[in-house]
């Protein structure tokens, strides 16, 4: 009798899961000619904001520009797609969205936003904190985002990037990205990083630099006059240079808190990577020989090791040491390799020492922890309490620094220059 029970218990289950099942999906099915009263949009609907822009504004606060990856719905209508650059002078981002969502077709999607590009002048008054407090959720733009100065206008970086309507925006944070990690010669910060920099004050926020070459020739037809040698822009009298991008992202911004101070070449910016921490590889350039550097090599190095300790028991210091493998890529002479074990190596080294010191105290005289030597001073705190009350940033300028590095070179290529 229980066994009957029971079965015909199961037997009533299921019947009561199929018609919830059949009621769920006719109610479904009812619903679909009301979904037009929730108002959807088409995704060719939407222009993809993937870069937010800020400058100072001439009536009113900002300036905001804002560039658009449209996506043509129609493969043949030339028109659609592309890079679209959109600018209006507002108070804040959502008065500038009020306002340009009046003069266009679509609506603004912030759901591929990844970098936020800020000009020189608006970065040194310190005015980022105040344009990036907008609601990140409210517009679903992601914290990973990247933020960058630009040493030009805003306008003419991003202009330069969309320029002739053939870059692909949508790949603008990878692209600097892998050129950091290729070369060095550019730094790399999202905006979390930058709250946390300006919050926690272990270290300084360090911005890639955006600028604008008027040389490199973009427009299709000029490129084939140019090539043709129809056209003067294509003399080299006139430095006018065929292909890439007006818009070139590389160097370092230093900043002092949320207030900009300077900036690196890109040169010493590879040495303020290293400095840091975050240099995988790159090519460093050499001059030796006499008279004053008459040679050159060219020497791709990677980052293996490093070790860093802050002592702040009395007059702050730091030793940091680094290990970096060699490979030459360029040497006519060859005396790198020849000359490796009997001082070259020991002269690289203390050239890098140097350059390593040099540019430390560049971003020292700035107010800049730009190497996150903090990072390092507050390992040795048990609560943020006692780290706040040491105020790291009042004795960063006192902080003397010790680099040392151990160069290794490839054993093969000292063994064929020595033949």
């Amino acid at each position: 009798m229980k066994q009957t029970q029971r079965h015909e218990d199961k037997q009533k289950s299921l019947l009561r899961t199929a018609a919830l099942t059949a009621l769920t999906a006719a109610v479904c099915t009812a619903l679909l000619p009301l979904c037009g009263c929730l108002n959807p949009v088409s995704l060719d609907n939407y222009g993809y904001v993937v870069t937010v822009g800020a400058d100072i504004g001439q009536k009113e606060k900002y300036e905001v520009i804002l560039e658009l990856q449209r996506e043509s719905s129609n493969a043949s209508d030339e028109n659609e797609g592309g890079a679209i650059v959109l600018s209006v002078e507002a108070e804040n981002l959502f008065d500038a969205i009020n306002k340009i969502s009046y003069g266009v077709p679509y609506e603004l999607s912030f759901t591929r936003t990844h970098v936020f590009v800020f000009g020189e002048e608006l970065a040194r008054k310190g005015m980022i904190p105040d344009f990036l407090g907008l609601s990140f959720d409210t517009l679903r733009i992601r914290t990973s985002a990247m933020v960058q100065v630009t040493h030009c206008s805003v306008r003419e970086y991003l202009g330069g990037l969309s320029a002739n309507n053939n870059a692909n925006l949508s790949t603008l944070q990878d692209d600097i990205i892998n050129d950091a990690r290729k070369t060095g010669r550019v730094a790399v910060i999202n905006a979390a990083r930058c709250f946390e920099a300006c919050g926690g004050g272990r270290f300084d926020p360090v911005l890639p630099m955006g600028f604008y070459d008027p040389k490199v020739v973009t427009d299709t037809k000029q490129k084939n006059t140019a090539t043709e040698g129809e056209n003067p822009l294509a003399d080299a009298e006139k430095g006018a240079r065929l292909g890439g991008m007006k818009g070139l992202t590389m160097c370092a911004a230093l900043f002092d808190g949320w207030v900009m101070k300077g900036w690196l070449d890109a040169d010493d910016t590879q040495f303020m990577n290293i400095g840091k921490g975050d240099f995988e590889s790159g090519t460093i350039m050499y001059d030796y020989g006499e008279p004053d550097g008459a040679e050159r090599a060219a020497l791709i190095a990677k980052l293996e090791k490093k070790r860093i300790s802050v002592n702040v028991d009395g007059a702050p210091s730091a030793k940091a040491e680094y290990e970096i493998s060699l490979t030459v890529g360029q040497d006519k002479s060859g005396r790198i390799g020849r000359e490796w074990r009997s001082g070259m190596q020991q002269k690289l080294e203390r050239y890098f020492e140097t350059e390593l010191a040099r540019v430390f105290k560049l971003c020292r005289d700035c107010g800049c922890d730009a190497m996150g030597f903090g990072r390092y001073a507050s390992k040795q705190f048990g609560s943020v309490e006692s780290w706040e009350n040491l105020n790291w940033k009042s004795i960063y300028p006192e902080l003397d620094a010790e680099f040392i590095v151990k160069l290794t070179l490839d054993d093969e290529y000292i063994a064929e220059t020595r033949q």
